[in-house]
This record gives C-alpha cells, structure tokens and sequence, in this order.
C-alpha cells in the first residue's frame, strides 16, 4: 500500500510517498516547496492570505499523490504553528478545502519522529541526533529510546536570526552573541558536554542545506550513494569563511539559495553543538520527521487521522486532544516562563505605582500647602498681625501668638521678613469698613491664587509628578504679593483712621 506525508514546517511545505509492506517502508518519491508560513504573521495569527497558500500549496500535493496511486496521506505540522493562536482556524480550512486532517505534532514526538527514523545509527559510537529547524531544536541520544529523554528548545534558526542578525549574513561580533546565547540555553537544560557523545546525526533540511554547502566549499563529490559525513576541522573553517568571505553569500546561493538567510546562524550553531559534544564523526541523515512518523503511525506508537484517497473519507484515531493546545513539555515551561515574567511585571509595576502615589501624595501636599496659606491669609482679615511660616511642600505652622513677624521662605532657601504694622486697633464701626474694603481688594487675587493651586492639583493627580518648578514658584510670588497687598490696606486703614473718626464724631 501507499502512503504519504505532507510536513508544514516553518520554511516549506515537504512530502514523501513510501510504499509499505507491513515490514519496510521504501521512499519512491519527495517533494518540497517553499513557504514560510511566519511571512503571514499579523501578531500571533497566520493571515487569510497565508491561510489561502497553505490549501494551494496542500492541494497540489494532493494532485501529486492521486497521480502516484496513494491510497492514506497524512498531514502533520510542527514548530510553524506551535505558537500560533488561529490553529483551529487553520485546521478548518485546510479540511475544508483539501479534505486531509491536520495532526498537531509537538516538540516531543517530533524529537521522537526523529529517533525512530534514524535508530539504524544507534549502532554508531555514542551517537546523538540533532535536528536544527526553523523554530525549534531537538537532541536525541539514539541510546535512550523514551519520548521523555528526547531535548528539544523552542527557538530555530529563524528565531535565532530574528534576535542577532541585523543583515543578510552575521557578523562575528553578532555570531558570539549567537554562541553566548544557545550555550547558556544548552547550560540549562544541562545538556552533555565532552566525553558523552562521539557521533553527530544531523537532520533535517537546514542539515542537508548546510552539507551542500559544505560539499562544494570543502570540494568534495556529493555521491548520493554515499554516506554523507562532515570533516570538523573543515567544518570549523566554512564556519569562518561564513563570516568573513566577500563571496559567502555566492557560496550559498550556487548551493542552497532558499536558505540564503539561515545557512550561516544554523552552522554557527551546529560547530557549538560539535565541539561541546566533542564530536569524533559528524553524519547528515536523509530521514526526518515525516519517515519517523509513517513508521510510529503504522506500528501503533503513534496515532493519526489519515485521508482516504479510495472513498475521499477520513479514517485513522485523532491523536490526544491536549497535543492541540500548545502541546506538552514545552507548554508548561512557557507557562512558566510567562508566570515568571508577569510576576516580575507585576512587583516592578507595583514598586512603580507606589512611586507614583508617593509623587502623587507630594504634589496634592505641595497644592494644599499653597491653599491654606492664601486661605488662612485672607480668612483672619479681622487681626492685625499673625505669624505664618511657610517651608515649600512640607509643612504650614500656624503660631498661636499674635503680631510677630510674618516669615516666608521661597523655594526651600533664605528667609524673607517681612514686618508686620503694629497700629493700634481702630473703632469697631472702621474695623468693620476696613475688613470689607481689604477682602474686597484681595479676594480676586488670591481666588487667582487657589484656582492656580487648584489646577496643579490635578495635573499632578494626573501625571503623577511632584508640583514643584515654575508654577509653584509663581503661586509663591503671588501670595507673597497678596499678604503685602493686604497688609497694605490694614497700613492704609491704620493712616486713614482719624479721618474716619472725625467723621464718625
């Protein structure tokens, strides 16, 4: 019978047909096309453009499989639509327009997918597995065959030259910071060092991409026959011509121009996994994911819902319906990373807004000071003398004893008597004239005064800034002014009072 498998992943749609005899599965036929589903990114949600290319590019591979007699074809996807939020979207219209089901595969059975398609290179010497996609990183140790022992990381090497490289090619600056970045990754999830692993299997397409490039640079003839193996020493040195040659991009595009952008970020990181490892052979494997899942699927270990080519219908058994949602391992740590992240937001906006309050508390004390003194100064119109001390945005003292001098100090600096008048106290009915004459006089200046003080209140409640600069000291000044204007019109009552008194007689 025939099968096939079509792989959504982060740069390319990729397909394999095997024929399959309940032993063997034989690969008689692959394709692949590019297409980066991350191009149709508004936010964490593919387009409806992206949407309309994924059932095109889906759709004709359908036409290739009914052209090659296939008879189930499954769909998966990987890392590409791992964080993604309109997944279910994605999935509805897929079968809406193709008729294939989509299974979610997360980052532990694709490590797994992995293992089981290479397990042949378990009889190597100490052999490690690794697969550097577009979005994810998985490591297996070919000697565990537990879905728990399989390592992946959540970042590819898109992600890795989303965050580093600011051109086409790294710089060698921007590579240490690639190799300061996934050592530390590597650090912790305490990932083997030396002395553990003696053989690299390399897969995956960044890995094929990567060995074309390195054929042609090292000058080698690429037997497809052959066993394809790496020379470290001249691995280390395509690492370098990567990132300093003229020509390095030239090199690419004569050998892998659909990863024009990555090849170099995926080596670099390839030669850290080489020599942390301590790697004796380094071999790239023509078998992946999509291999690994056919043989998982029809053995039992794994499950899928297939599409039927006889009868156009869906079969097979959908797997867990929690691989769906952001998948396994790798959704708790993000939700703990994320937990971790808006914990620290938390406290760090909590310590900012009990800043703010106390800048707030400032400025409202700042305002009310400037209010009580201009009320206090025209609320006590009837006594001739008072003593009011005014210390800017900190405190008002009132003395209880009367005609001392008034004491004003501006802007928190020196101080400024000015002396009160000591006349003596007029006749009830001039006291009376007087006092009406002075609050009519100065209540329009000092309501200025409060209305001022009033908006500065506000504005700080507002903007959460103390209410100290200009306009307090403006508010300063015309109180200032105020009490003087008043104690002018006491000074000028006290020169006018026997003239009111000859009236009075």
């Amino acid at each position: 019978m025939k099968y096939s498998v079509i792989d959504i992943s982060s740069s390319s749609l990729s397909m394999i047909v095997a024929d399959a005899d309940g032993q063997k599965n034989e690969i008689i036929f692959k394709d692949r096309k590019s297409l980066s589903l991350l191009h149709y990114l508004d936010g964490k949600k593919i387009t409806s453009r992206g949407i309309e290319k994924l059932t095109k590019f889906v759709s004709d591979m359908k036409e290739t499989c009914v052209r090659l007699e296939v008879q189930k074809g499954y769909l998966i996807s990987t890392a590409v639509l791992r964080s993604i939020e309109n997944f279910d979207e994605i999935k509805s219209a897929v079968a809406e327009k193709t008729g294939f089901p989509l299974n979610f595969i997360d980052g532990t059975t694709e490590a797994f997918c992995d293992y089981v398609a290479n397990i042949y290179y378990a009889t190597y010497e100490r052999s490690v597995l690794i697969d550097f996609g577009g979005k994810s990183l998985e490591i297996c140790d070919l000697s565990k065959n537990s879905k728990e022992d399989m390592i992946f990381f959540n970042f590819g090497t898109l992600d890795v030259r989303k965050k580093f490289v600011k051109k086409i090619q790294p710089s060698k600056k921007e590579a240490k910071k690639i190799k300061q970045y996934v050592n530390e990754s590597f650090d912790k999830a305490n990932l083997p060092e030396k002395n553990v692993y003696a053989t690299a299997i390399m897969v995956g397409a960044t890995a094929r991409a990567v060995y074309d490039v390195y054929t042609e640079f090292a000058n080698i003839d690429d037997d497809s026959g052959s066993l394809k193996t790496i020379s470290y020493k001249k691995f280390k040195k395509l690492v370098d011509y990567l990132l300093t040659s003229v020509d390095r991009s030239k090199l690419i595009m004569n050998n892998a121009p659909e990863k024009l952008y990555l090849i170099t970020p995926a080596a670099i990181v390839f030669k850290v996994l080489f020599k942390r490892f301590g790697t004796k052979n380094i071999i790239v494997s023509d078998w992946g994911v999509k291999e690994g899942y056919l043989h998982a699927v029809l053995s039992g270990d794994e499950k899928g819902l297939f599409y039927n080519f006889e009868n156009n219908t869906v079969g097979g058994e959908a797997r867990d319906k929690e691989s769906y949602n952001t998948q396994g391992q790798e959704k708790k740590k993000d939700e703990k990373k994320t937990l971790n992240k808006a914990e620290k937001n938390s406290a760090k906006k909590s310590k900012d807004q009990s800043k703010s309050t106390s800048k707030k508390t400032d400025a409202v004390k700042g305002t009310e000071s400037f209010t009580q003194i201009a009320e206090k100064t025209v609320g006590d119109d009837t006594e001739n003398s008072e003593e009011i001390t005014v210390i800017k945005n900190k405190k008002i003292k009132k003395p209880d004893s009367p005609s001392e001098d008034i004491k004003i100090k501006g802007n928190g600096k020196t101080e400024k008597k000015v002396k009160s008048s000591s006349a003596e106290k007029p006749a009830d009915s001039t006291k009376k004239t007087s006092a009406k004459k002075s609050n009519t006089v100065s209540k329009s200046k000092v309501k200025e005064v409060l209305t001022k003080s009033s908006d500065i209140e506000k504005s700080a409640e507002k903007s959460g800034k103390t209410a100290i600069g200009t306009e307090t000291e403006q508010i300063t000044e015309e109180i200032s002014m105020t009490e003087k204007l008043i104690q002018k019109n006491k000074d000028d009552q006290v020169k006018e009072q026997p003239k009111t008194n000859d009236v009075s007689e």
